[in-house]
């Protein structure tokens, strides 16, 4: 009896055991879904408020967008609201070609000329070219101001042809023959020539105004030696001078290259005078062997340099590669003599520092481009 009711003990705790695992798997199975349904619902919750602010920003848009528009169209005159207004005159179009009047053509050559119709018009002809004579307007001319230059750029062939015109008076009529004959000359030439003279008296004067810079001793002593050849005495200070005077472009010829129009004739003779005297300024600079300022036209820097030793790579001044390619030369045939000056003399470290005291080109970029930055700051100042 003892034994079945053990075995009944333990049936009834077996099946407590299972109840209690099935209701705590029934509950954990309950648990995961609730946690399912949770996250399924955030994320709907998330993916319509996305939605939601999609859809509000791209009405937002198309609404600020609308409105711009309305803003847009009342800022902008309405032809209908004003309808009192007074109308401007239309314009009527000229056309480039001048109206003819003339009557039938067979009714004109049928036509025979009378000799006092012929009479009238030579008369007028003379008058009209009488009134616009020559001397006239030379006249007018001289009193007119020559400051500033109206220059051809023609101006060799103007004059060669106004010289080479036949003067006789079966050519001309008898009004210019006169005035030819007065020794008045044409207007258009008379203005030239004060005009040529205007702009050498302006650059003439520019030589006035000038900057000093000390002769390279090479070049003072190659033109001392041959003034000694020449003249059989030692030069003074005077005869050849250990300076040179640099000029600067006219104040008044850079101002007057930006004043006048870029499509008139004097300001191609102004410009083509100041590039001819630049190109003057440095050949004479070259001649110098001080040291001074120099922009870089590459990279716009401005360093130190000697002007003969900068300068003498340009195609103007190649004569001055030959002075460099001699001395190249002398010095190998003095190492080949010597070698051992080439560390004493002519060692790497002399080297550099004999290239950073007297550059051959822009220590920044390495272009041998460069501008004297005297003339730099003279043209900005001025043009």
């Amino acid at each position: 009896m003892m034994s079945g009711i053990g075995k009944q003990k333990k049936k009834k705790r077996r099946k407590e055991k299972k109840r209690v695992i099935r209701d705590i798997n029934a509950e954990n199975g309950m648990n995961n879904c609730k946690a399912s349904i949770s996250k399924r619902s955030s994320k709907c919750v998330y993916f319509f408020i996305f939605y939601f602010l999609f859809f509000f920003l791209f009405f937002f848009l198309l609404l600020k967008h609308l409105v711009m528009r309305w803003f847009t169209w009342l800022l902008l005159p309405q032809k209908g609201l004003n309808a009192n207004t007074r109308r401007l005159p239309i314009k009527r179009k000229i056309s480039s070609r001048h109206s003819l009047c003339r009557g039938a053509l067979l009714a004109e050559l049928d036509r025979n000329p009378n000799d006092n119709d012929i009479a009238a018009g030579t008369n007028d002809v003379v008058e009209s070219t009488a009134a616009t004579s020559p001397a006239a307007l030379s006249a007018s001319s001289l009193h007119g101001d020559n400051k500033y230059l109206v220059p051809s750029p023609f101006a060799k062939k103007l004059e060669e042809t106004l010289m080479a015109v036949d003067l006789s008076p079966g050519h001309i009529s008898s009004v210019h023959s006169r005035g030819v004959r007065d020794g008045s000359q044409l207007p258009s030439l008379d203005t030239l020539k004060a005009q040529e003279r205007a702009l050498r008296t302006m650059f003439a004067d520019a030589k006035c105004r000038c900057i000093r810079m000390q002769k390279d001793r090479e070049w003072l002593r190659e033109e001392r030696r041959a003034f000694q050849l020449s003249h059989g005495r030692p030069p003074s200070n005077q005869e050849v001078s250990p300076f040179v005077d640099i000029e600067l472009s006219p104040v008044a010829a850079l101002k007057l290259s930006k004043c006048l129009s870029r499509h008139s004739s004097a300001r191609d003779v102004v410009v083509r005078s100041i590039l001819l005297q630049q190109s003057i300024t440095r050949n004479r600079i070259v001649q110098s062997g001080e040291k001074t300022l120099f922009r870089c036209l590459r990279c716009f820097h401005v360093y130190s340099a000697r002007p003969r030793t900068l300068l003498r790579d340009e195609v103007g001044h190649s004569w001055m590669q030959y002075e460099a390619e001699r001395k190249k030369v002398s010095v190998a045939k003095e190492l080949a003599h010597c070698p051992q000056l080439r560390k004493r003399k002519y060692s790497v470290g002399k080297q550099r520092k004999a290239l950073m005291e007297d550059p051959h080109c822009c220590p920044s970029c390495g272009s041998p481009k460069a501008q004297w930055f005297m003339e730099y700051v003279h043209y900005r100042t001025h043009a």
